[in-house]
C-alpha cells in the first residue's frame, strides 16, 4: 500500500511500471459478483477534467480489472482477482486522455488558439465569434485558458481599485468636495 500510494503522487508518464502485487477480493476468492463490479466499473467511465469546473469527459478504455478498495477516503485500483495483476496506478495511464491533453498543452499557445479559431470561422463563413469548429480538446484548452486569462485579469483589477483613485467614489451632495478643495485642507494640515 504504501508503494501505491507514493506513486498517486508521480506525474508524467512512466518509464517503468510498478512491480506487479496481488490484492484479494473483500469477498471470495472467485471475486465480487457481476453487478457489484459493473457498477464499480461504470464509475471510470467518465472522468472529470481538471481544469474547467464540472464537466466530464467520457473514457474510452477502461481496465477490466479496474476495482477500487480502500477506506478513509483512500481509492486505489486493484486487480479484483489473485491472478491478475493489478492496473499501473496514477491518473495519467490509468485514464487514456489525459496524458494526451497535458501534451496538447504544452505544444499549443493561446495566441495559436484564438488564431486558429478566426480562420476556420472565416473558411465556414461565420458572423458571429464561436469555437465550435475546434476539435473537443482544443475548444476545452481555448475555454479553460480564457476563463484562467480573465480571473487573473480581475484579481489584478480588485488589487488595483483598493489603491486606485475612481471618480465615482467620490462623496456627492452637501459633504462631498472637489480634489482641488481637498488639496487644499491637506495643505493646510500639514503646515
Amino acid at each position: 500500500m504504501r508503494k501505491s500510494l507514493i506513486q498517486l503522487k508521480k506525474s508524467g508518464k512512466p518509464t517503468d511500471y510498478a512491480p506487479v502485487k496481488y490484492a484479494y477480493s473483500p469477498w471470495t476468492d472467485d471475486g465480487p459478483p457481476k453487478e457489484k463490479i459493473a457498477a464499480v466499473r461504470g464509475k471510470f467511465t467518465h472522468m472529470k477534467y481538471w481544469r474547467t469546473p464540472n464537466p466530464i469527459v467520457p473514457v474510452k478504455d477502461v481496465p477490466e480489472n479496474m476495482y477500487t478498495y480502500g477506506k478513509e477516503g483512500m481509492q486505489l485500483p486493484i486487480a479484483i482477482f489473485k491472478d491478475q495483476p493489478d492496473p499501473v496506478v496514477g491518473p495519467e495511464w490509468t485514464y487514456p486522455g489525459i496524458y494526451d491533453m497535458k501534451k496538447y498543452c504544452k505544444a499549443t499557445t493561446l495566441e495559436d488558439l484564438i488564431l486558429k479559431k478566426d480562420r476556420l470561422n472565416a473558411e465556414k463563413g461565420l458572423t458571429r465569434d464561436t469555437d465550435e469548429t475546434l476539435d473537443y480538446w482544443e475548444r476545452r484548452q481555448l475555454r479553460a485558458r480564457t476563463l484562467k486569462t480573465l480571473k487573473i485579469m480581475d484579481y489584478r483589477m480588485a488589487r488595483a481599485s483598493r489603491h486606485a483613485w475612481f471618480p465615482h467614489t467620490r462623496k456627492k451632495g452637501k459633504k462631498a468636495k472637489s480634489r482641488a478643495e481637498t488639496a487644499a485642507q491637506r495643505k493646510a494640515e500639514s503646515k
